[in-house]
């Protein structure tokens, strides 16, 4: 399931920084205001439900994957 996983990362990955530029713009009030978080959060749901027969993606979420900014 690593593979599958790390697609979907490789795919959130293109939604980060777009979701980030949303969120600094300070229009939002929440996260989930933002466009692009039904993208992210759709991509943290996957892994979820890929991680419970892999195990080492636990805890993504789409707040904690912008973690950095």
């Amino acid at each position: 399931m690593d593979h599958l996983i790390d697609y979907i990362l490789d795919y959130m990955y293109a939604d980060k920084e777009d979701f980030i530029n949303e969120w600094k713009s300070g229009k939002y009030k929440k996260l989930s205001d933002c466009p692009t978080f039904p993208y992210v959060k759709a991509c943290c749901d996957a892994i979820t439900i890929f991680n419970r027969l892999d195990g080492r993606y636990s805890g993504i979420t789409p707040a904690s994957f912008i973690a950095d900014i």
